[in-house]
């Protein structure tokens, strides 16, 4: 019996030591002399791994769980992180090394279990004397070692010149890849992790932690059970916060968070940039950028009237030395002036300029200057507007003289075009906001303030909606959508005539953003398409991601699943439906949420909505969620190209399933709400009335 168990065990850290990387061109007598040496080890979350007491030193290979190599300071207590492991990687190397030179050692690091581990332990010696007599061992030796050297590099820059937030996020992005296994399933659940350990790992206080990891749970990127487990919401907004980059303008000294907020404004997010900015005021009430931001984010949402009041329960001060917040009481009223029933308020629109007017003249900037220009030959007063305009152009000239190439300049371009329109250089103008538009901190979200601001301006100036869109464009906000893959019936022929007419599709529009779902069939390969054409695609679901594949991807067959997780990982978001259960009204309420997500980004990025879907001949929008999608888009008056084709389709059987119905809803509010019901042309299925608010229910969106 005791024999067996030995077999066992050896075949056991025979196949530990085999699937690891560095062992990959290892012979099998190696691999089965060090798997007759090893022993198997788990250790405790927190725990440390090493050997007995006495005992020789070890190189370990992870077969699950995460370990974490730490370095310990003794000048100020902390055990820094020096790099991560997880399952295929061994630890240890670095020591062997220096045994195979015979360096002194004299440091004081450990390696500690981040989650419960296990690893095979292979004796030093006898590791050494493997990788003496085997150059194949040697040479894997050194690449692990230079790929370490890489990471610690990169690791050590990012501590130097990263916020926390950059730095959490690719500690987390890295723990969620040990966890789930994969690059590509967007929610991971990393453990418990102590937060006092986080912090003094990456070398911060523990109060910054458990700030950030406050805003990122109210934002939705993360959740923390009361167990005390970290689960990963959102793994590709993660990934997006550990590629990107310190904006330009904060200073070293500014709380490092604020980025974050902004890196979402400029994508158009304004929502969760909203959700950031209050967290952020609570957290640092002092602080008035987060007051700031969240006031922008509500009113680049639309909703003037509420920025507004926030703005002034947040007591911002035209006084502010900070330009953004001085200017943005008049921007506000500048944007109900616009908002007033029967055209701009002009009495308003003055009020504002001269309110934009007085920072300028106390700042000397552009940014209250240039709009103090614009706003008040919104108002029809060019007098007044042009000679602002010159000493703005002098100041943006200037600050374009001091800046490379490759510097950010968007802003100072798109100022210095608007001063040129203002003065009436059409020609100038022209190539200054051209040259913004690739500017290397060009944005959606920038692109499309300015293009509102040239909006307004039309009215004013001799231009129109096609020169704005030719010295500046942006591209359209798509939403597609298509009928299932069949289950076992072959649809390539139907899936190349789609693709020919997609093709001709995107050869003729300018596209920005697209959105929709990842069903097997037409969603992917249009999602495809618009990927491979440079098109930013945000991923929305009915379902979460992985109950998606398992009831709309993997039953296809063929490599529908392979091109579903590609797909999501080249996305650039992905969200789903959180609490929907399977069935034909989870479809339906994740596609009207798409188009809804559609409509009201394209609306924040000052563009149009598109539409695209594939649709199968002979069905209606009671038998076919395609065809329902294209009903719903055209009752809403909206461009859109439908495909419609013979497809050889079968629905996923929670697809045929009806659960509750969807219905469309009209909001009324105010004292009169209730006179909604008799002027209704067609009458509601049912109303449902909260004081002055009514709500009333109606089969589609074109009665409501």
């Amino acid at each position: 019996m005791a024999d067996k168990s030995q077999e066992a065990e050896k075949a056991y850290l025979t196949r530990i030591i085999a699937g690891a990387a560095l062992f990959k061109a290892a012979s099998a007598d190696d691999i089965a002399e060090l798997a007759r040496r090893a022993r198997s080890l788990a250790v405790a979350r927190g725990k440390p791994v090493a050997p007995p007491k006495g005992k020789d030193e070890e190189v370990y290979v992870v077969e699950s769980g995460a370990a974490a190599l730490l370095d310990h300071s003794t000048i100020v207590e902390r055990n820094i992180l020096i790099a991560l492991f997880g399952p295929g990687d061994t630890f240890g190397l670095l020591r062997a090394a220096e045994l195979l030179g015979g360096m002194p050692v004299s440091h004081h690091s450990e390696w500690r279990a981040l989650t419960n581990l296990t690893v095979a332990a292979i004796p030093m010696p006898d590791f050494l004397r493997i990788v003496r007599r085997s150059p194949d061992l040697s040479q894997a030796m050194m690449e692990s070692l230079a790929a370490s050297l890489r990471q610690l590099t990169f690791r050590y820059t990012s501590a130097l010149l990263n916020p926390l937030e950059m730095r959490l996020a690719i500690f987390f992005a890295r723990l969620a890849t040990i966890a789930t296994g994969n690059q590509w399933e967007p929610s991971a659940n990393i453990g418990r992790l102590q937060q006092t350990l986080i912090a003094d790992m990456l070398g911060v206080s523990r109060e910054h932690v458990n700030r950030t990891l406050t805003m990122w749970e109210k934002s939705g990127l993360i959740f923390q059970s009361k167990g005390g487990d970290i689960v990963i919401e959102n793994r590709k907004r993660l990934s997006q916060l550990a590629a990107n980059t310190r904006l330009q303008s904060a200073a070293p000294g500014e709380n490092e968070w604020l980025w974050e907020i902004e890196a979402h404004i400029n994508l158009g997010l304004n929502s969760a940039a909203y959700d950031l900015a209050v967290e952020g005021v609570k957290r640092a009430p002092r602080d008035d950028r987060y007051k700031y931001l969240a006031v922008l984010a509500m009113a680049r949402m639309g909703s003037l009237t509420e920025a507004l009041s926030l703005y002034d329960s947040y007591k911002l001060s035209s006084n502010a030395r900070d330009e953004d917040i001085a200017s943005l009481g008049p921007r506000l009223r500048r944007d109900l002036a616009f908002a007033s029933p029967g055209g701009p308020d002009k009495k308003q629109l003055t009020l504002a300029a001269e309110a934009y007017e007085a920072v300028f003249t106390s700042l000397k900037t552009t940014f209250p200057g240039v709009n103090a220009a614009s706003t008040f030959a919104m108002s029809g007063d060019l007098k007044r507007a042009r000679p602002i305009a010159e000493k703005v152009a002098r100041l943006a000239e200037t600050t374009l003289e001091n800046l490379d190439e490759d510097d950010p300049s968007y802003w100072a371009r798109a100022t210095l075009g608007e001063c040129r329109l203002l003065a009436g250089d059409l020609s100038g103008a022209a190539t200054e906001l051209a040259a913004a538009s690739t500017a290397v901190d060009a944005a959606p979200g920038k692109i499309a303030t300015t293009r509102k601001q040239l909006l307004r301006l039309k009215t004013a100036l001799p231009i129109d909606d096609a020169w704005i869109d030719r010295v500046l464009p942006i591209g359209a906000v798509l939403y597609f959508s298509g009928p299932l893959a069949s289950l076992g019936d072959d649809a390539a022929a139907a899936l190349a005539r789609l693709k020919t007419r997609f093709s001709e599709f995107l050869a003729q529009q300018r596209l920005v953003t697209a959105i929709g779902a990842l069903a097997a069939g037409a969603d992917i390969v249009l999602a495809e398409m618009l990927l491979d054409a440079g098109v930013a695609l945000h991923v929305h679901l009915p379902l979460p991601p992985a109950e998606f594949l398992a009831v709309s991807v993997a039953p296809a067959g063929g490599d529908w699943k392979q091109r579903y997780i590609a797909c999501v990982e080249r996305a650039q978001s992905i969200e789903w439906m959180r609490r929907s259960p399977k069935s034909r009204a989870a479809y339906r309420l994740g596609s009207r949420v798409a188009i809804g997500r559609a409509i009201r980004h394209a609306d924040e990025l000052a563009t149009q909505a598109l539409g695209f879907v594939a649709v199968q001949g002979g069905r209606s929008p009671e038998n076919s969620i395609s065809q329902e999608n294209a009903a719903i888009w055209r009752a809403l008056g909206l461009p859109i190209e439908i495909a419609e084709d013979v497809w050889p389709t079968a629905a996923a059987k929670s697809e045929q399933d009806k659960g509750p119905e969807c219905l469309s809803a009209l909001i009324a509010v105010g004292p009169a709400a209730g006179k909604g019901v008799a002027a209704a042309a067609s009458m509601p299925l049912f109303t449902t009335t909260d004081g002055d608010l009514l709500l009333m229910a109606f089969g589609s969106p074109r009665d409501a």
